[in-house]
């Protein structure tokens, strides 16, 4: 999809006859709109309007990691250019970093490489005093569920919310036949322009019966489950909310989309100090992208998230837990001498299965709150369906 930049933000940057293309990236879940820019000259930029959330010294934050990372050798950190406030909106300009992201059925090989590259990061933007405390990642997961006690009667309008989006379709097809009519004597250029509005809203709206279907099992399965694993997993958390571990920056949003992997295959995986690697099969890690998210907290946050985003079933995710625990043994993945191995394996498989179980909660508090998606419903259809099966897979 090519779209253009606002004028101004060209101007800004100097950017002026200089542009090749501009590739806008399908839209993700947190509302930003990501550009590519292509010059003439085959460079690539990433331009990001940040979601009106966005803050300058929250971004400005986020930025002095991202730097932090690379002046420490981490390269797979994208570099960061310029941050440019225009029309009310926060635009950031980096590095465009190639690759794509690893299917949800990958190699265990190839996932294992991204905890490697998680573990590079760490490294990088790691001090030599560490702070020691609770983590504040546990401790909101556990509030989460306290306050989650209450959840279930708020399902009891899930039926009739399932019954628009099903009717949905047809509202839309007569409000285009509408449209059409009320139109029809109007110039080419507004008619065409309605039309426009109108098919896009027929795309965002044609797959609402079979999104009702996917929500209605979310809803079920919670409705049925959600109090007992609400206190199961409570259980298994409580007691790490209280425990003194070593908190240093970390993603925390370092999920299957945001590492991207070349298709490299049988090169060598050199590291970034110049010294000779090992070789490797298949997929390389290229990028590290979005680190809206990063915060002080422990690492067993961004591993949870990582490995989490593959354990499909339990059978792939006890292959996949039994991998990073073999990993950690040989790689030393952190020094946390808070925690023994098997403590620690222990806290990322709850953190995760924590994870699946509040995140299927709040894409159907979502939905009942008939929230806009800019990824459109077919994304979130495909999120909500991955985590109710990996719920109950958990509870099988």
């Amino acid at each position: 999809m090519t779209a253009p930049l606002p004028s101004e933000i060209v101007q800004r940057l100097g950017w002026d006859g200089k542009i090749a293309r501009v590739e806008t990236v399908p839209a993700g879940m947190s509302g930003s709109v990501v550009s590519k820019v292509v010059f003439h000259d085959d460079a690539s930029m990433a331009v990001k309007r940040l979601p009106s959330t966005a803050t300058i010294d929250r971004v400005r934050q986020c930025h002095r990691v991202m730097s932090l990372a690379r002046k420490r050798g981490c390269l797979l950190v994208p570099n960061v250019h310029a941050l440019v406030v225009e029309g009310g909106h926060v635009y950031e300009v980096t590095q465009w970093m190639d690759g794509s992201p690893l299917a949800a059925d990958a190699e265990v090989s190839a996932i294992m490489q991204g905890v490697h590259a998680i573990a590079r990061f760490h490294t990088a933007v790691g001090d030599q005093q560490t702070i020691v405390k609770p983590s504040p990642g546990i401790i909101e997961r556990v509030r989460i569920l306290a306050d989650s006690k209450g959840f279930l009667p708020r399902l009891s309008h899930a039926n009739s919310i399932a019954g628009s989006f099903a009717n949905a379709s047809a509202s839309v097809n007569d409000a285009a036949n509408a449209n059409a009519n009320a139109n029809a004597n109007c110039n080419a250029d507004v008619h065409n322009a309605t039309n426009c509005i109108v098919n896009e809203e027929r795309g965002f709206l044609s797959d609402q019966p079979e999104f009702a279907s996917v929500f209605l099992s979310a809803v079920s399965l919670l409705s049925e489950n959600w109090e007992a694993q609400r206190q199961r997993l409570s259980r298994r958390l409580l007691p790490w909310s209280n425990r003194p571990m070593n908190l240093q920056w970390v993603v925390r949003d370092i999920h299957r989309d945001h590492l991207l992997f070349d298709d490299a295959c049988d090169s060598p995986d050199l590291p970034e100090d110049g010294s000779s690697g090992s070789k490797i099969l298949g997929p390389r890690v290229s990028g590290l992208i979005d680190f809206d998210a990063v915060r002080v907290d422990c690492v067993w946050l961004d591993y949870a998230r990582w490995v989490g985003s593959f354990t499909e079933t339990r059978s792939r995710a006890d292959e996949l837990w039994e991998a990073l625990a073999a990993d950690w043994r040989t790689q030393s993945l952190s020094t946390d001498r808070h925690l023994l191995s098997n403590d620690w394996l222990d806290l990322t498989r709850t953190l995760q299965e924590v994870a699946v179980w509040i995140s299927l909660k709040n894409w159907v508090v979502w939905v009942q709150e008939q929230r806009r998606f800019p990824c459109g419903l077919a994304v979130v259809a495909s999120r909500m369906h991955r985590l109710t099966r990996q719920a109950a897979d958990l509870i099988a």
